[in-house]
C-alpha cells in the first residue's frame, strides 16, 4: 500500500480532508509503513513542496515512531529508516530549506540514540562529511546536525566520550578554507552548544538552591562544575568564530549577519567567554554598528553583540574605558536615521499609541536603536548614561533635522526610569525640550514630546505635584491634535500624569480631559486612538474618585456602546480598556449612581461570559471581563450574588482545566518565531514539557478571577468558599504553572478574610467557621510549603499564614489555636531553611561569576519581606511572650543576615525593628543594642543599597522611640542629620526612590516627636521641622506607615502648641496645614486621627482665628477646602 502524500496538499477541500484522515488512520495502525513511505518521498531527488511536507510530517512523527515498542517497529525498519535518512543527508540535490529540516529531525534522532550508542553509523558520516574533499552541502548539513544533537552532546559523560572530537570538528569547519556556509554552519553549532550548556548550568545552580537532600545537592554542584567547564572548553573556539565573522564580512553578502547573531547569542548565554577580548569586540562591533559600507540588518546585529554583553556581563562592560559614553554616543547615531517621509508613518496604526516603530523599513535602526538604548541603561543601571547623554541632547535639540529633535525626545523617555537622579537638576530643561518639540510642525517630533512627557511623568512626582499647570495644557493640546498618531500618545501620557496626581490637584482640569476624551471617542478613532482614549479615562475615573458620578450618564452609555462595537469588530485589545473603563466608572461614581443602571451593565456582560466564553478564552478577554464584572460587584451591592453564583460554575470549570502536555525527552529549543504559536514550552536540559497556551491561560484566569471575585465581594464571598476552598487546595501541588500555585493560595487567604468579613458583618458562627477553615486549610498549606521549590509560589502559600495573623490582630477573632501556631512557626523556620540554602549556593557561584539574576533577587526580597512581616504580627499579637519562641526558632537565621546581601541586610534591619518596637522592654534593649552599629552603617546614601538604607531608618525610627538611653543625644543628632542627608539627596523625589525617602520621612518625625529635646539642644529641630514637613504626607507608604507620620505630626503640633499664647511651628504652620489639609480628603488618613487633626484645628480656631485664617490663605484652594471639611465635619 502506497500513500499519496501529494493528496496532503491538495487545493480541494475535500480531497485534502480525506487524505488527511487516511494519513492519520495509517500512522495509527501501520507506522512503519508510513516511516518507510515518507524516507522515500524524501529521497527522491531536487525538491518539490510533497518533499518539503514530507520532512515536516518526518520531523513530527518519527521520533515518537521510535519510541514505541518494537513490535510495533522492528528493529529492521529502524535500522532502513536511519540509513534511509542519512542517504537523504549524503546528496548535495536537495534544497536548503529541505535540508535544514533533515537536519532538525537526524539531530533529533540521533541525540536520542546517542547514550545508547546504537547509531554508530551517524558518528560515520558526520567523520565522513567534514573531511576534506567533502561537498560543502554534505558539510554544513553535518555541522547542523551537531547544532541539534546539543542536548545529548553536552550531557558530561557524552562530552567527556566524545567532546573533543566535536571542538575539533566544528573549530575545523571554521577555517578560512572552508566554504563560507560551512563556517556559517560551525559557528551556529559553537552557539547552541554553548547555549545548551549555559541552560545546562542554569538549571544545576537552581538544583543547587532548592536541593532535595545532600546528595541531590552533591549531584547539582557536580552538574554545574562539569557544564562550567564543558562551556570553557567550547570557547577555546572564539577566536576562530571571530575570525570566521572577520571573513563573512570580507565576503558580504547575508553570513555576516547570521555570524553576528550567532556570537549575540555567545554572549547572552557564555558571556563570560568575552572577558579577555572584551575591549577589542566592544570596540570592534561599535565600529560596525556605524559603517556606513555595511547595510542596517547588519549594523544592528554588530550592535545586539555589545547590547547583549553589557546586559550579561555589566560590570565587566563598565571597566571598559568610556564604555557607557560609547554606547551612548552609537546608539544616538543610529536613532536619527528615521526616513524623511512622515505621511507613512502618520497613516499606520500601531497596537499601542507609545509605540514609534511601525517596522517601516527606514526607521527599523532608528527603532532598534531606541529600544537598545533603553536595555543597555537599565543593565548599567544608569552609570555614566545622564552624563554622556547629557551634551548630546543640546546639540540634538539645536540640530536642524527634525530627526534630531526626536531622537533627543525619544532618548529622553528612554532613560529617565534608570537616570532619574542624574536628570532631576535638569527637569525645567528637559519640560523646556518637550515644550519646544509639542509646538514642532513635523508630527513625528510632537509625537516624541508627548511620549518623553508621558515617561517623565512616571519618574518625577515634580511635574504631578508642580508642573502640572505646564504639562497637562500641552497634552491636552496633542489630544486635539491633527494627527492620530500624537492624538494617542498625549492621551497615554495624560493617564501617566494622572495616576501620579492628587485627586484635588487633578480636579481643575477633569472638565476639560473628560470632554476632550469624550470627543475622542465620538470621534469614531482607529481602534488604536480608542484604546488610548478608554485607558486614560479608566485611570481619570481612578483618581478623581466619586467627583465622576455626574458624567456617570454621559460615558457609561458610551462605553457600553462601544466595548458592543469593539467585540463586533474584533478589536479584542480595545475591547478589554473599554471593559476596564466601565469598571473603573462604576467603582468611582459609587452605588448611588451605579444601582439604576447596574442592570443594564451586568446582564449583557454576564450573558456573554456564557455564550461566547470559547471567543473570549481564545481572544484574551476572559480576563479583562471577570476584571470588570468584580469591580462592579461593590457598587452593585447584594444583587451582584445571584450573578456571581452562574460565574462560579464557569471560573471552577476554568480552572479545573486540564491542559494537554506534550514532553520530548530530547528537543532543542527553537530559534525565534519557529515554535507553534498556539504552545507554550519550557526547556530544561533534555527536555521540553509543552502544553496549549489557550488552555493553560484558561487555566490561570479561573483561578486569579476567584481571587478577583473573593477580593471584590468580601463578605458576600461567604456562601461561595467552600466550592471555591476545594477547588484551590487541589492546585497547590499543581506542577506545570507556578502562578497557578500562588493565585490557589491566594483564593485561600481571600476565603479566610470573607468568613471574618461575614463575623463582623454580623452572621451567625462566621468567626468559628473562619477559625474551621483556617484549621482545614494549614495542612495542605504546609504540605505544598515543604514541597515547593519556587519563590513567586512560596511566597504567595506564606501570605496566608501572614493574612490570617493580621486579622486575627485587627478584627481580634481567635483564628489559630496554640498547636497551630507553632506550626506556622515551623513553617517559617523551613523557608528561612530553604533561604539559607539558596544564600550560601548564590555565594557559592558569586566566587566565579560577578553578575546575578535580578528577576530571582527581586522575588527572593518579597519572600524575605513577607516572612519579615509575618514575625511582625506574631510580635504585635504576643508581644514580650512570643519572643523567647522567635529566638530560639527563626532569630539565629535572621542574625545571619546581617553578614549578607542587600536583601538580607535590609530584612534584618526590620525584623529588628520590630524586635524593638514590639517585642516588650527587655528585647527592645536588647535589640537596640544589637541593632545600633548596623542602622549607623546603613543610613547613609550608599548607591544601589535604597533598600538597606530604608530598613534602617525603619529600625531608626523605632530606636528613636523605645531604645530609650541607648540612643544618646549625640547619636540622636548624628541620626537625624544622615536622614536630612537621605530626604536632602538629589534623587530624594524620585519615583524609584520613594521607599528610601519616605522611611527616613517616618523616621525623623519619630525622632522629632519623641526626641524633640534632644534635637533642640543640637539647635537642629527648627530647621529640621520644614524639610521634615516638605515629605508630608507620605504618598507610597503602606496605610500603617503613613498614617503613623501624621500621628507624629500630630503630636509635634501638640507639644509646640502646648502652654503657647500663639499658633505653633511659627513660620512652618502653612507646611503643617497643607499637610493637614491635603490627609483630610484621604480615607487611608482613618476616623481616629482625622478627628486628632479636627481637634487641633478647631481649638487654634477658637483661641486665634485670624492668624489662622492668614497661616491658610496661601493655600492651594484644594488644601484650603481639605482644611475646611475637615473643621466642619
Amino acid at each position: 500500500m502506497s500513500f499519496d502524500f501529494a493528496a496532503l496538499l491538495s487545493p480541494d477541500n475535500a480531497v485534502r480532508k480525506s487524505a488527511e484522515s487516511q494519513f492519520e488512520q495509517c500512522r495509527q495502525a501501520q507506522p512503519q509503513l508510513v516511516a518507510t513511505q515518507l524516507v522515500a518521498a524524501l529521497s527522491q531527488p531536487g525538491g518539490s513542496p510533497t518533499s518539503e511536507l514530507c520532512a515536516v510530517l518526518a520531523r513530527r512523527y518519527l521520533p515518537p515512531l521510535f519510541a514505541l515498542a518494537e513490535i510495533h517497529f522492528s528493529l529492521e525498519a529502524r535500522e532502513h529508516v536511519k540509513a534511509g535518512l542519512l542517504a537523504c543527508l549524503g546528496s548535495a540535490s536537495h534544497p536548503p530549506s529541505l535540508r535544514r529540516k533533515l537536519c532538525s529531525l537526524v539531530g533529533r534522532l540521533g541525540a536520542e540514540f546517542h547514550a545508547a550508542g546504537s547509531w554508530p553509523q551517524l558518528s560515520a558520516f558526520i567523520a565522513a562529511a567534514c573531511a576534506d574533499g567533502a561537498a560543502p552541502e554534505v558539510h554544513e548539513s553535518a555541522l547542523s546536525v551537531l547544532s541539534h544533537m546539543a542536548p545529548a552532546l553536552v550531557e558530561p559523560a557524552a562530552w567527556a566520550a566524545c567532546g573533543q572530537s566535536v571542538q575539533a570538528t566544528l573549530v575545523d569547519g571554521l577555517g578560512a578554507a572552508r566554504a563560507p556556509a560551512v563556517r556559517q554552519a560551525a559557528l551556529a553549532s559553537l552557539a547552541a552548544l554553548l547555549r545548551t550548556s549555559a541552560a545546562a548550568e542554569q538549571e544545576a545552580e537552581r538544583e543547587l538552591r532548592s536541593p532535595a537532600d545532600d546528595k541531590a545537592r552533591k549531584a547539582a554542584k557536580a552538574s554545574r562544575k562539569a557544564q562550567k567547564a564543558i562551556g570553557q572548553s567550547l570557547g577555546e573556539g572564539l577566536p576562530a568564530m571571530l575570525g570566521a565573522l572577520e571573513g563573512a564580512l570580507q565576503a558580504g553578502g547575508t553570513d555576516a549577519t547570521a555570524a553576528l547573531e550567532s556570537l549575540a547569542e555567545v554572549a547572552e548565554n557564555q558571556p563570560r567567554l568575552f572577558r579577555p577580548v572584551l575591549p577589542q569586540v566592544v570596540e570592534g562591533m561599535a565600529s560596525l554598528a556605524v559603517s556606513a559600507q555595511l547595510p542596517a540588518t547588519q549594523r544592528i546585529a554588530a550592535l545586539e553583540v555589545v547590547v547583549t554583553l553589557a546586559e550579561t556581563q555589566p560590570k565587566l562592560c563598565l571597566k571598559v574605558e568610556g564604555f557607557a559614553a560609547r554606547m551612548v554616543s552609537t546608539l544616538l547615531s543610529r536613532m536619527v536615521t528615521l526616513g524623511e517621509d512622515c505621511g507613512e508613518w502618520d497613516e499606520a496604526e500601531p497596537p499601542d499609541g507609545m509605540a514609534d516603530d511601525d517596522c517601516a523599513e527606514d526607521d527599523l535602526e532608528a527603532g532598534y536603536a531606541a529600544e537598545a538604548l533603553d536595555r543597555v541603561v537599565s543593565a548599567l543601571e544608569g552609570a555614566g548614561v545622564a552624563e554622556a547623554l547629557l551634551p548630546q541632547l543640546e546639540a540634538l535639540a539645536n540640530g536642524a533635522a527634525w530627526q534630531q529633535r526626536h531622537a533627543a525626545l525619544v532618548a529622553v523617555g528612554m532613560v529617565c526610569e534608570t537616570c532619574a537622579a542624574s536628570l532631576l537638576p535638569h527637569l525645567a530643561a528637559l519640560l523646556s525640550l518637550v515644550a519646544s518639540g509639542a509646538s514642532a510642525p513635523e508630527p513625528r517630533v510632537r509625537w516624541a514630546a508627548c511620549f518623553a512627557l508621558g515617561l517623565l511623568s512616571d519618574e518625577f512626582e515634580q511635574l504631578s505635584a508642580q508642573h502640572h499647570a505646564t504639562a497637562l495644557p500641552l497634552l491636552l493640546r496633542g489630544i486635539g491634535d491633527a494627527s492620530r498618531r500624537v492624538q494617542a500618545a498625549s492621551a497615554l501620557g495624560v493617564s501617566n500624569l494622572a495616576s501620579q496626581m492628587e485627586r484635588e490637584a487633578l480636579e481643575p482640569y477633569a472638565q476639560q480631559l473628560l470632554a476632550a476624551l469624550h470627543g475622542l471617542l465620538a470621534a469614531s478613532p482607529p481602534h488604536y486612538v480608542a484604546f488610548a482614549a478608554a485607558s486614560t479615562l479608566s485611570q481619570l475615573f481612578d483618581t478623581l474618585g466619586d467627583g465622576v458620578a455626574p458624567v456617570y450618564a454621559t460615558f457609561m452609555p458610551m462605553l457600553r456602546s462601544y466595548f458592543e462595537g469593539a467585540i463586533g469588530a474584533k478589536a479584542h485589545r480595545l475591547a478589554a480598556a473599554l471593559l476596564s473603563a466601565i469598571g473603573s466608572l462604576a467603582a468611582a461614581a459609587g452605588e448611588e449612581a451605579f444601582q439604576p443602571d447596574a442592570e443594564a451593565t451586568v446582564a449583557p456582560l454576564v450573558e456573554l461570559l456564557l455564550r461566547q466564553r470559547p471567543m473570549l478564552c481564545e481572544s484574551s478577554l476572559l480576563e479583562p471581563l471577570h476584571a470588570c464584572l468584580a469591580r462592579l460587584a461593590a457598587p452593585m451591592g447584594a444583587p451582584f450574588g445571584r450573578y456571581f453564583a452562574v460565574v462560579l460554575p464557569t471560573l471552577l470549570e476554568a480552572a479545573g482545566v486540564e491542559p494537554e502536555v506534550q514532553t520530548d525527552l530530547v528537543e532543542e529549543q527553537p530559534a525565534d518565531g519557529e515554535e507553534e504559536e498556539h504552545i507554550d514550552t519550557h526547556y530544561v536540559p533534555n527536555k521540553g514539557c509543552g502544553f496549549l497556551r489557550a488552555q493553560m491561560e484558561e487555566k490561570l484566569m479561573g483561578v486569579s478571577a476567584l481571587h478577583e471575585y473573593a477580593d471584590a465581594l468580601g463578605a458576600g464571598f461567604a456562601p461561595f468558599v467552600p466550592a471555591c476552598v476545594e477547588a484551590a487546595s487541589s492546585l497547590l501541588g499543581y506542577k506545570f504553572h507556578p502562578r497557578v500555585r500562588t493565585s490557589s493560595a491566594f483564593v485561600m487567604g481571600d476565603a479566610v478574610k470573607a468568613l471574618v468579613a461575614a463575623a463582623k458583618a454580623g452572621e451567625q458562627g462566621g468567626e468559628a467557621s473562619a477559625a474551621s477553615l483556617v484549621g482545614s486549610v494549614l495542612k495542605p498549606l504546609s504540605e505544598a510549603v515543604h514541597r515547593e521549590k519556587e519563590l513567586e509560589p512560596l511566597d504567595g502559600m506564606l501570605s496566608v499564614l501572614l493574612d490570617v495573623l493580621r486579622l486575627q490582630r485587627l478584627e481580634g477573632c481567635a483564628l489559630l489555636s496554640p498547636p497551630q501556631l507553632n506550626g506556622l512557626v515551623a513553617l517559617l523556620k523551613h523557608a528561612l531553611h530553604l533561604d539559607a540554602r539558596r544564600t550560601a549556593a548564590r555565594a557559592d557561584a558569586a566566587a566565579e561569576e560577578e553578575e546575578g539574576e535580578g528577576a530571582e533577587l527581586d522575588e527572593e526580597w518579597e519572600l524575605l519581606l513577607t516572612a519579615v512581616h509575618t514575625m511582625r504580627e506574631l510580635l504585635r499579637l504576643h508581644g514580650a511572650a512570643i519572643v523567647p519562641t522567635l529566638e530560639a526558632q527563626l532569630l539565629p537565621a535572621v542574625g545571619q543576615w546581617l553578614a549578607a546581601d542587600e536583601n538580607h541586610q535590609a530584612a534584618s534591619l526590620y525584623a529588628l525593628a520590630d524586635l524593638v518596637e514590639f517585642g516588650g522592654q527587655d528585647a527592645a534593649k536588647r535589640y537596640t543594642q544589637l541593632a545600633l552599629p548596623h542602622i549607623h552603617a546603613a543610613v547613609a546614601l550608599e548607591d544601589g543599597k535604597q533598600k538597606r538604607t530604608a530598613a534602617a531608618a525603619h529600625a531608626l525610627g523605632a530606636v528613636g522611640k523605645h531604645g530609650g538611653k541607648l540612643l544618646s543625644r549625640a547619636a540622636t543628632a548624628d541620626a537625624a542629620a544622615r536622614l536630612a542627608a537621605v530626604l536632602q539627596a538629589p534623587d530624594a523625589r524620585c519615583a524609584a526612590m520613594a521607599e528610601r525617602t519616605e522611611a527616613a520621612a517616618l523616621a525623623l518625625g519619630k525622632l522629632l516627636s519623641h526626641r524633640h529635646a534632644h534635637l533642640e539642644a543640637a539647635g537642629t529641630a527648627a530647621p529640621l521641622t520644614p524639610l521634615w514637613l516638605s515629605h508630608l504626607p507620605l504618598k507610597n507608604a503602606d496605610e500603617e506607615d503613613a498614617q503613623a507620620a501624621l500621628r507624629c505630626l500630630c503630636e509635634v503640633l501638640e507639644r509646640a502648641g502646648a502652654g503657647k499664647p500663639d499658633l505653633p511651628l511659627g513660620a512652618d504652620l502653612p507646611l503643617a496645614l497643607g499637610v493637614l489639609g491635603a490627609a483630610a480628603a484621604k480615607e487611608a488618613t482613618g476616623a481616629e486621627l482625622a478627628s486628632q487633626m479636627q481637634r487641633l484645628l478647631l481649638g487654634w480656631q477658637a483661641a486665634h482665628p485670624a492668624a489662622l485664617q492668614a497661616s491658610a490663605a496661601a493655600l492651594p484652594p484644594p488644601v484650603q477646602q481639605g482644611l475646611a471639611r475637615l473643621v466642619a465635619a
